[in-house]
């Protein structure tokens, strides 16, 4: 994210582990299935639904 933001390069995202799994945007555990990922508050797990998976 630094990267991106202070010095404007452009980095690819992660490989998708599980591509074909369906992402519960209201996961309690804020458990993204197709990264195979928890994160750590809502702010971030939204952010990278908008960014990665573009919903």
């Amino acid at each position: 994210m630094h990267c991106r933001h202070v010095h404007c390069m452009i980095l690819g995202h992660q490989s998708i582990s599980n591509p074909n799994a369906i992402i519960d945007i209201n996961h309690p555990s804020l458990y993204c299935a197709q990264c195979e990922h928890s994160y750590s508050t809502k702010e971030y797990f939204k952010k990278h639904l908008r960014q990665v998976h573009n919903i």
